[in-house]
């Protein structure tokens, strides 16, 4: 996926809508950045993890994230501090699926996760893969 992926706001808005169509009741949220977002599970984060040695690289992660944050580095290469790897921020393991982003739909939907062809669906809209991360707020 794609972090830096913007699909236009027409087709953000029809994917919401049909996302809405999936989960009906639900108070929908666009939101659009200008450089992708640490889009996190909140209560129901877990760990973070390297992808090429599995070693807990948590601390880490939310440090270098902050550092680059203050400085307005916009890329996502980063070099693994376990294994001296070059990877993606957006490539780490997280325990529960979180990720980064220039476009977030949200619904604040208890239940199941969506079906592979309504992802599918979702994702042919919007023209690009999704990646969808639940929130314990």
């Amino acid at each position: 996926m794609d972090p830096f992926a913007k699909p236009s706001e027409e087709r953000c808005q029809a994917a919401l809508d049909r996302l809405c169509e999936l989960r009906t009741g639900y108070e929908p949220e666009l939101e659009f950045f200008d450089k992708p977002e640490f889009i996190w599970a909140a209560e129901s984060a877990g760990g973070v993890f390297c992808p090429f040695c599995a070693a807990d690289i948590e601390s880490w992660f939310f440090e270098e994230l902050r550092y680059r944050e203050e400085r307005g580095q916009q890329d996502l290469v980063i070099t693994t501090p376990c294994c001296a790897r070059s990877t993606s921020f957006n490539d780490l393991d997280f325990e529960d699926r979180q990720g980064f982003a220039c476009v977030t739909m949200e619904i604040n939907c208890r239940g199941a996760d969506l079906e592979s062809f309504e992802r599918e669906e979702i994702e042919a809209v919007l023209g690009v893969p999704v990646r969808v991360i639940w929130r314990h707020l």
